[in-house]
C-alpha cells in the first residue's frame, strides 16, 4: 500500500526544509487561510501531516523563473 501523508519529519527529509520552518509556514497558513502560496497541510486532531507530492507541487508553484 502506498503512503499517502507525510510527518513533518518526513516531509522535512524530503524537501530540505528544516522542520521548524514547516511548522512556522503552517502557522501562517492557519492565520491566513485563504492565501493561494500557504503551504498545503493536513491537520488531524494536533498531529500535522502533508499529502505525499503535495510539497513538491507548492514548490514547483512558488518557483521564480530566472
Amino acid at each position: 500500500m502506498t503512503k499517502k501523508l507525510e510527518t513533518v519529519r518526513e516531509a522535512s527529509a524530503s524537501t530540505g526544509i528544516p522542520q521548524s520552518r514547516l511548522y512556522e509556514l503552517v502557522a501562517k497558513a492557519k492565520a491566513n487561510p485563504d492565501d493561494p502560496r500557504h503551504i498545503p497541510y493536513v491537520q488531524i486532531e494536533s498531529r500535522i501531516y502533508f499529502r505525499t507530492g503535495a510539497l513538491d507541487e507548492w514548490i514547483e508553484r512558488l518557483e521564480v523563473a530566472a
